[in-house]
């Protein structure tokens, strides 16, 4: 038998992978030493960024921030997912 509180199990589970996606994105960008004509890119697992060159050109990764998106929530569900099924195992036992 099913009891509430899946959406909670859903909602914690994206915000927990939002929070950890973005604190390694943000520790990418803190650990670059710059050398003046080589690229740098930043971003993990996409990259989202990217500056460097003889002109030092910059630029935000679209493609990369909606794919980090994308991870961010398939992550989210799983979890949740997981939560739900660990929760019903061990009310089960009970």
């Amino acid at each position: 038998m099913r009891k509430g509180g899946g959406s909670f199990r859903f909602s914690a589970g994206l915000l927990a992978s939002a929070f950890i996606i973005a604190v390694v994105n943000g520790l990418s960008f803190s650990h670059s030493e710059f050398i003046s004509d080589a690229w740098y890119f930043h971003g993990w697992p996409f990259t989202l960024y990217r500056h460097g060159g003889f002109t030092h050109e910059h630029a935000f990764v679209w493609l990369g921030f909606l794919a980090d998106v994308a991870v961010t929530i398939a992550v989210g569900i799983a979890t949740g997912w997981s939560w739900g099924k660990i929760s019903e195992r061990r009310s089960s036992r009970m």
